[in-house]
C-alpha cells in the first residue's frame, strides 16, 4: 500500500499548543528562554508530524509501524532544511532527553535513535 507523503507546510496552523508543551518542559538546566522556546517549537512540529503519521500507520504501537513512522518522520525533516536546522539547534541547546520528553508517540525511541547523529555530525 502506498502512503501519502507528509509535507511540513501542511502542519502549520495545527491546534497543538506550544505554550502547553513549553510549560510542561522538565529539563530546565542551563538553557535560556530563547533556547527553551526553540526546543518547544521544534518538538511541536515533530509531534504534529508523528501524530499525522500515526494515523496513516495504524496501530502506531505496532513494531513495524513504529519503524515506518520514524523513517517517514526522518525523511520529512531531511526534506526541509530549515526544520532540520531547527531540530539540530534544539538538540544542541536542550539535549536529546529534553527533546524526547516533549514528544509523545510510540515511535519516539526509534525516531530519536535515528536522529542522534544529527546532534554530533562526524
Amino acid at each position: 500500500m502506498e502512503k501519502n507523503p507528509i509535507h511540513i507546510g501542511d502542519m502549520i496552523g495545527s491546534n497543538l499548543n506550544i505554550g502547553t508543551v513549553y510549560g510542561d518542559m522538565k529539563s530546565e538546566a542551563n538553557i535560556n528562554e530563547s533556547q527553551k522556546q526553540n526546543l518547544a517549537e521544534a518538538a511541536a512540529e515533530i509531534q504534529q508530524l508523528l501524530e499525522q503519521l500515526s494515523k496513516t500507520y495504524d496501530p502506531p504501537d505496532d513494531t513495524k509501524n513504529k519503524l515506518a513512522i520514524a523513517t517517514e518522520t526522518v525523511k520529512a525533516i531531511e526534506s526541509d532544511p530549515a526544520l532540520k536546522s531547527r531540530v539540530i539547534s534544539a538538540l544542541k541547546s536542550g539535549g536529546i532527553e529534553a527533546f524526547k520528553e516533549l514528544l509523545d508517540n510510540p515511535a519516539v525511541n526509534i525516531f530519536m535513535a535515528s536522529i542522534e547523529g544529527w546532534n554530533n555530525p562526524e
